[in-house]
């Protein structure tokens, strides 16, 4: 008997090729050209500009969180003689200042830091992953710019060099991709990288911005900052019931059933719902607007680099060799509007402690016309025609699955039921009225469910409101299993998932469900057969 589970997970090749890295870097002019009497492998400090942003880091680490618990106190405490604490963390980060160099050999970086315990770091440039930038508004003031330098093994970056002038910038960019040598940033070197950019592969226009600010739908999360920092403060604490209570009563004589009939107080429900929802779209594009304004991404030889962002300027860069899972979402509101968001998960890449530049959205609002295209530039050696139509080629899951996604929402409808009964009373069965279109949903579901399988790729689709497809090459698959819970087994299903380098635990992967057994392990078998015979690329 065949057996239940299976798994194939080959073994990582790492690749001896150079990676080419790139992001948009503005050119320098002026007194930030480098002095050409720079010697080749001499170690370089940081710009003149960096204690000030040394500075101003650690106060905003450090004293904004205790300026606001000063701020939501009741009293005067330990939050006071707590900021004294600022003063050596602000003298520590002048130290690092002091001690910091890099240098530039002829194959590798060597970064030196460290005031109590020295780090010496040597990155050879065949392992940068992703050149980063950082420029908020003060440093496109003072033409400088924060270095992100990111490798493949991904956690925290490699090395994070604040601030550089832009010179030092373009000359790191330079050297790293083999356009240049260590030294002076010549207008020859400048006009050879010009000719070999590029133009934009996507851009989106502020209208489309807007667009995706409507779309994403994100106001809610400054409303929560709000409420969580009043929630600190002695408002909420002020408004006890009585207070409650005469808001409510003051607002019955004011809707007098006698003077406003339940026709005006519909149409006042409904306009404060409107209001209550231009608000929250207003919020939603404002910071969309800061995010993503201007977002370019361009593409120069095998690398993908996006530029976005209207107060601070962030550039991220990701080889296209590093894509492993390549998604499309599609929500309600990006259907009305005809557009889809473009995602991407890469091998190493950014961390998990907010010490990097993430790059994750490849397009954040595209014409769904476009996709085709746009897809075949990203990946030109797969066939997307008949991934993004609906074709034959894409095959459904078990029929019958509906059922058994209906009994797990229908246990949770009586759990919450019995929850709400607890409190209202028999008014709360009328949640019971949702189980048709529960038996709905589980049904659309299982019939919009698919996967589909070539010689170029493996694909997953699943969604009723909201539309998902996941995309992962063969030639990227790291581990392929069948699994069955004690319900699949009952029901004699199974489920297979299949996992690369950047598989994200939150997001869209190839996880196929309600399969039959039988299958579910006959599709393991070709997967494993396709992918034995390609060389695995990291």
């Amino acid at each position: 008997m065949p057996s239940d589970t299976g798994a194939l997970d080959p073994k990582p090749v790492l690749p001896i090729e150079d990676s080419d890295k790139h992001s948009e870097i503005p050119e320098p002019t002026g007194d930030d050209r480098l002095a050409p009497e720079t010697a080749i492998g001499d170690e370089q400090r940081l710009s003149p500009w960096s204690p000030l942003f040394l500075v101003f880091g650690a106060i905003k680490s450090m004293l904004f969180p205790l300026l606001v618990a000063l701020f939501t106190a009741r009293g005067l405490g330990w939050q006071v003689w707590s900021m004294l604490f600022a003063i050596p963390v602000i003298g520590f980060s002048l130290l690092q200042y002091w001690v910091y160099r890099y240098r530039l050999t002829d194959d590798q970086l060597i970064v030196r830091e460290g005031v109590l315990f020295r780090n010496v770091r040597n990155i050879p440039y065949r392992r940068i992953q992703n050149l980063n930038l950082v420029r908020n508004p003060f440093h496109r003031m003072l033409g400088v710019a924060k270095v992100q330098i990111e490798s493949a093994s991904g956690g925290k970056p490699e090395a994070v060099i604040s601030v550089l002038t832009l010179a030092r910038v373009r000359e790191l960019a330079d050297v790293v991709e083999g356009l240049g040598e260590p030294g002076a940033v010549s207008d020859e070197v400048v006009e050879k990288t010009e000719k070999t950019a590029r133009p934009s592969l996507f851009s989106m226009s502020t209208g489309e911005v807007v667009k995706y600010g409507i779309i994403s739908n994100r106001g809610l999360v400054p409303v929560g900052i709000l409420f969580g920092l009043l929630a600190q403060t002695e408002i909420f604490d002020r408004l006890d019931g009585d207070w409650f209570q005469a808001r409510a009563e003051s607002l019955q004589l004011e809707l007098d059933p006698a003077v406003f009939g339940w026709q005006e107080l519909l149409i006042y429900g409904v306009g404060f719902f409107l209001l209550a929802l231009i608000v929250l779209w207003l919020l939603s594009i404002t910071l969309a607007l800061l995010q993503y304004y201007g977002f370019t991404l361009r593409e120069r030889k095998d690398k993908l680099s996006a530029e976005m962002g209207l107060l601070t300027r962030l550039s991220a860069t990701i080889p296209k060799p590093r894509i492993q899972l390549l998604s499309l979402r599609q929500s309600p509101l990006h259907r009305v509007f005809r557009r889809a968001t473009v995602t991407v998960e890469t091998a190493g890449g950014v961390n998990e402690e907010n010490q990097g530049i993430s790059m994750k959205l490849l397009a954040p609002l595209l014409p769904v016309d476009a996709r085709r295209e746009f897809l075949s530039r990203v990946q030109p050696d797969v066939n997307w025609s008949p991934l993004l139509a609906e074709s034959d080629k894409w095959q459904g899951i078990e029929p019958r699955g509906w059922k058994r996604l209906f009994k797990a929402q229908l246990l949770f409808l009586l759990i919450a039921t019995a929850g709400l009964m607890y409190g209202f009373g028999l008014p709360a069965l009328i949640t019971l009225a949702l189980l048709p279109l529960m038996i709905l949903y589980c049904r659309k579901y299982v019939a919009v469910a698919g996967y589909l399988l070539n010689e170029e790729i493996v694909a997953f689709k699943s969604g009723v409101l909201f539309h998902h497809q996941s995309f992962v090459r063969l030639a990227k698959i790291q581990t392929i299993k069948v699994t069955q819970t004690p319900f699949d087994r009952r029901h004699g299903m199974a489920r297979l998932s299949v996992d690369t380098a950047g598989a994200a635990l939150n997001s869209h992967r190839i996880h196929v469900i309600y399969l039959d057994k039988d299958v579910a392990l006959a599709l393991q078998e070709e997967l494993i057969r396709k992918v034995r015979g390609l060389r695995f690329e990291w």
